[in-house]
């Protein structure tokens, strides 16, 4: 089965190689790399367009800086695969992970497969992110549930595998700066009648950077975290009352959190 996996690239010259060659060396071949240079003014796009005249399962796509959704966006646009992953570039990836995942997913009978992470800091630490020390089957409820709350299952793309018919017409709100994974997540999920299933392996590589947005101080832009839950609230509330309630308490710690944020003293 074709596995298309989709990278955003944007000013990330130091870390995309590495990202590149992770997914080249998958040990399920069969993969579509779909890189979206957007609108880099460093040499990402140049290594974009190296790579993929050394290997023909490399497509680039190169536009005018618009985000990492419209990046996405254009990525699922363009993807042939019957499954669909999406990884960060400035992260990577071990070589079994997407076989484990497709593996999984197809024993399970599942259309979405998730994975523990490693959270790698500048300081050389490394941390295990695990759900369950054991395989686990997920039912789309507690799915969402994860996701809502943020637990293990992680409410983020990269550590998953989704096939193309659940994802759909799907497609991340370019409007939002900060939720958007978990938005496009929750939609996604809210299709997966029969659960997804968890690989309990650290397979992603999460590389910590200070100059991550969530590192940040505070801007108006965080503000798009509320529309991101509104618009989660207002999803989940389909499936569940319950989801919808833990959405409405996500809603007031995110409030609270940008209150506090935007009120403190500069450091």
């Amino acid at each position: 089965m074709l596995i298309s996996v989709i990278v955003p690239v944007y000013n990330v010259a130091q870390y995309l190689p590495r990202c590149i060659e992770s997914i080249l060396a998958q040990t399920h071949s069969n993969i579509e790399l779909i890189l979206i240079d957007d609108g880099s003014s460093d040499e990402s796009g140049a290594i974009c367009d190296e790579y993929a005249a050394k290997d023909s399962r490399i497509i680039t796509i190169h536009q005018e800086n618009a985000g990492a959704s419209a990046s996405r966006n254009a990525g699922l646009d363009a993807a042939n695969g019957e499954w669909i992953g999406f990884v960060d570039a400035d992260d990577f990836i071990d070589a079994t992970m997407y076989e484990k995942l497709l593996a999984a997913a197809i024993a399970n009978g599942v259309q979405m497969a998730a994975c523990g992470y490693v959270n790698r800091h500048p300081n050389g630490t490394e941390e295990e992110i695990l759900l369950t020390t054991e395989p686990a089957r997920i039912d789309k409820e507690t799915a969402l549930e994860y996701i809502v709350c943020g637990g293990g299952f992680t409410p983020t793309v990269w550590n998953k595998l989704c096939s193309k018919t659940v994802i759909g017409g799907s497609r991340f709100d370019k409007d939002l700066h900060i939720g958007e994974d978990k938005l496009f997540l929750i939609e996604i999920t809210a299709t997966c009648e029969n659960g997804a299933v968890y690989v309990p392996e650290g397979l992603y590589q999460y590389c910590v950077r200070d100059d991550s947005v969530l590192m940040q101080p505070f801007t108006p832009r965080r503000l798009s975290a509320l529309d991101a839950y509104e618009k989660i609230t207002a999803r989940v509330a389909a499936v569940s009352k319950r989801l919808e309630t833990m959405a409405q308490a996500q809603l007031v710690i995110m409030a609270a959190s940008i209150i506090i944020l935007a009120t403190s003293p500069a450091v």
